[in-house]
């Protein structure tokens, strides 16, 4: 049987009879006093420390925004959510509790779907500029030192464009039998089967 890990904070109950987490002795430091003339510090948003504020409504909103705009750009909620210093639970809180978030979220996602299909796009037709190197240096225009590309384009990702978007270049199969054929389908139940 484990052995339960004390906790680091002692709960106590309040006057209301509700649980109020305490700091332990050892964790507990002790005030100085203030100079003359001083503000008094405001106490913190929550007396749970280790839980994590209420969000204002705007400012999840901004969270959110952040979070969609960083998502349509890497199309990953780990790397979303590290960028926007969320953690990626986060996301899938807002997808159960809040009602108008998962219709921008899926907005988001086809917003990085648009720009996969643009960088297909550019790399099957119009090509990606390439560095020309010979004798393992690049080559440079004489008359301005430039760098010279050739523009690349893939056959295989055009094939794959075609295969996706025009329905005669779509591989066909077909299944047959022996010698091209009918299949033959036989059911085995365990019952003998009148022929």
């Amino acid at each position: 049987m484990k052995k339960k890990k004390p906790s680091r904070f002692k709960r106590q109950r309040n006057a209301a009879g509700q649980f109020e987490p305490t700091k332990p002795k050892s964790a507990t430091v002790k005030s100085q006093a203030a100079p003359a003339g001083a503000q008094k510090a405001k106490p913190p948003i929550s007396q749970n420390s280790y839980i994590e504020p209420p969000v204002e409504r705007n400012d999840k909103l901004d969270r959110q925004k952040l979070f969609l705009e960083i998502y349509a750009q890497v199309g990953n909620v780990s790397k979303a959510a590290e960028h926007a210093e969320l953690n990626r639970c986060t996301h899938y809180e807002w997808m159960d509790l809040d009602p108008t978030y998962p219709e921008r979220f899926h907005d988001a996602e086809s917003r990085f779907l648009d720009r996969v299909r643009d960088f297909v796009r550019r790399r099957a037709i119009d090509g990606v500029p390439e560095p020309l190197i010979w004798q393992g240096e690049f080559m440079k225009d004489q008359a301005t030192g430039e760098i010279l590309t050739v523009l690349k384009r893939s056959d295989r990702i055009l094939e794959l464009l075609a295969q996706a978007r025009c329905p005669e270049f779509k591989q066909k199969r077909e299944l047959t039998g022996p010698d091209g054929g009918a299949l033959k389908i036989e059911v085995i139940t365990g019952v003998p089967q009148a022929e």
